[in-house]
C-alpha cells in the first residue's frame, strides 16, 4: 500500500525534526541505513542544513493510543519497508508541528482509512566539518567497540566514514497550516462527492489507519501471551522495565507535593478558585498556584 501524500515545497515550507525516543531508535536507524546510498544524494534545499540531502518519504500515523497525548502523530518508515506500522515507528511530531498539521492528518486518516505521509530528507554534512575527522586522521585505533546507537547518534563514526558523509537528522517537510487545511478540505470534499455518486455500500470509516488497528491487536495478543506465561511461571504479569522504575520514582516524588497542595488548599488563605498550573521553560518545570483571576499567588 502506498501513502496519501501531503505535498510540500522544501524551498519554502516548514522543515522540522521529530522527537526520537529509545524504543524508536532501531526503526529510525534501519530507515537511514537503508537509504545511505551515493546515488540517492541530492544538493541541499535552500532551507536545509548541510551541503547535501537524501530525499525520503515518511508516514504520518495518528496515535490516539499514546499515553501522554492522544493527539500524537507517529513518524514512520513508509509501508513499502515492510513490518507493521508499530515496528516502523521512528518518533513523534513535535507539538509545534501538531499545531500545523495534526488535525488535517487525523481528518485524512479517519475519512479514508489510508496511510498518510509527507516528504522529507536526511541531512548530510562534509566529514571535514565534523571535529572527529581531524582527531581521527592520526589515530590508528579502531572506533569504540562499545558504541551503541542512540537517539543522539544513530549512525556510528565508522559507518559515516565508509559512506563519506556525516549523517544528521531526518527532517519532514510540512506546509503552513492554512495551506494544509485547504488542500485536505478540497481533497475530502471531492472524495465525498464521488462517494455520493457511488451506489455501492462502503465500509464505515476506520477512525485510525487500518494497519495501526491490526498492529495494535497483534501486539496486544503477544503481550497477553507473554504476560500469561510470566504469571504462570512466577506469579507476576511481566518483568519490571526501566520505564516502570522511572514512573515509580516520579510517583514517589509527586506524593509529598500532592499532600502539600491538598493541605494548602484546605487551609484558610483568603483566595478564591485556586488551581495549580505547570510551566516548563528550557526543561525547567515550575508549579504555579493561581487564583480565579489568573494572578500567581504561590
Amino acid at each position: 500500500m502506498g501513502l496519501l501524500m501531503i505535498p510540500g515545497d522544501p524551498a519554502k515550507d516548514l522543515s522540522s525534526g521529530f522527537a526520537v525516543f529509545g524504543d524508536s531508535v532501531p526503526a529510525l536507524r534501519a530507515f537511514i541505513l537503508d537509504r545511505l546510498r551515493k546515488e540517492n544524494i541530492r544538493p541541499a534545499a535552500p532551507k536545509a542544513k548541510g551541503g547535501a540531502v537524501i530525499p525520503v518519504r515518511v508516514g504520518l500515523v495518528p496515535r490516539p493510543d499514546n499515553d501522554y497525548d492522544t493527539r500524537a502523530v507517529s513518524v514512520t518508515a513508509p509501508p513499502c519497508d515492510g513490518l507493521s506500522v508499530l515496528d516502523r515507528h521512528m518518533g513523534y511530531l513535535y507539538s509545534s508541528a501538531l499545531h500545523v498539521t495534526g488535525q488535517s492528518i487525523r481528518d485524512l486518516t479517519e475519512e479514508t482509512g489510508m496511510p498518510v505521509g509527507c516528504h522529507g530528507w536526511i541531512e548530510l554534512y562534509d566529514l571535514e566539518d565534523d571535529g572527529r575527522f581531524y582527531n581521527d586522521e592520526d589515530d590508528e585505533d579502531e572506533d569504540d567497540p562499545d558504541w551503541e546507537p542512540s537517539s543522539h547518534e544513530l549512525v556510528s563514526w565508522a559507518e559515516q566514514k565508509v559512506f563519506g558523509y556525516a549523517v544528521g537528522s531526518v527532517r519532514v517537510v510540512l506546509p503552513e497550516r492554512q495551506t494544509v487545511r485547504a488542500l485536505v478540505d478540497a481533497y475530502l470534499a471531492a472524495r465525498r462527492q464521488e462517494a455520493d455518486r457511488c451506489t455501492e455500500e462502503g465500509l464505515a470509516p476506520a477512525g485510525v489507519e487500518q494497519g495501526l488497528r491490526r498492529a495494535l491487536a497483534e501486539r496486544l495478543a503477544i503481550r497477553l501471551r507473554t504476560g500469561l506465561s510470566h504469571r504462570a511461571a512466577g506469579g507476576a504479569w511481566g518483568r519490571e522495565t526501566e520505564r516502570d522504575r522511572a514512573r515509580q520514582r516520579l510517583d514517589a516524588e509527586a506524593r509529598p507535593l500532592l499532600r502539600a497542595w491538598e493541605t494548602y488548599r484546605s487551609s484558610p488563605h483568603g483566595f478564591r478558585d485556586l488551581r495549580a498550573v505547570t510551566r516548563s521553560i528550557f526543561q525547567h518545570t515550575r508549579i504555579l498556584v493561581m487564583d480565579g483571576s489568573g494572578v500567581q499567588v504561590g
